[in-house]
This record gives structure tokens, C-alpha cells and sequence, in this order.
């Protein structure tokens, strides 16, 4: 097996599938393209995957946030009842379940 090029479908590894194909070296990763001799950096590939980085922390930031309201509003109205370390339940009898059986452990 080893790694090819091909007009038509780029990059791929295997047997090779055509006399044309150019044998190459294994690609470094999906940010490369090939050069003509060697694998560069595709500087496209490069800015589209620094932006959905940027928009996969944006999104968690906005999820962790609206977590954190949420559990901020459940605790305001009771819903959520809050233990001594911090820790969230349910309701109190839930709370005094989890602490009874906790109580001996350290």
C-alpha cells in the first residue's frame, strides 16, 4: 500500500488505482496540500479551521453560560436546593438522602 495523487481524487492511500497517479509521501494531516514536491500548508484550510475553532469555543462559552443561568434561576425559585459545599439537589429530601449516605466517607 502507499499514498498517491490523483487528478480526480486527490489524495488517497492504497493500491494504486491508475498508471497516471504520482506516488507521494504520506500527507501530514488534512491541512496540507500538495505542492508539486512536497506537502504544504493549505492557507485556506488553515484559516477555515482557526475559524470553527474560534466558533466551537464561542458556542461552549454560550452553553456553559446558559447552564449556569439556568441553575442560577432553578436555585431562585427553589427548585434546586443547594448543599453545603456547594453541591446541587433536587429538593431537600434528596439532599438529606445523598448526605446520609455520604456521611461516613472521607
Amino acid at each position: 500500500m502507499g499514498y498517491y495523487k490523483n487528478k480526480e481524487l486527490g489524495y488517497y492511500e492504497g493500491d494504486k488505482m491508475d498508471w497516471r497517479d504520482i506516488e507521494v509521501p504520506r500527507r501530514p494531516d488534512y491541512l496540507h496540500k500538495w505542492g508539486g514536491k512536497s506537502w504544504v500548508l493549505d492557507e485556506v484550510k488553515v484559516k477555515a479551521d482557526e475559524q470553527r475553532k474560534v466558533e466551537e469555543k464561542i458556542e461552549s462559552e454560550k452553553q456553559a453560560i446558559l447552564r449556569e443561568q439556568a441553575v442560577t434561576n432553578l436555585v431562585a425559585k427553589g427548585e434546586l436546593v443547594e448543599g453545603e459545599k456547594g453541591e446541587l439537589y433536587v429538593s431537600d429530601a434528596e439532599k438529606l438522602t445523598v448526605t446520609e449516605e455520604t456521611k461516613g466517607e472521607k
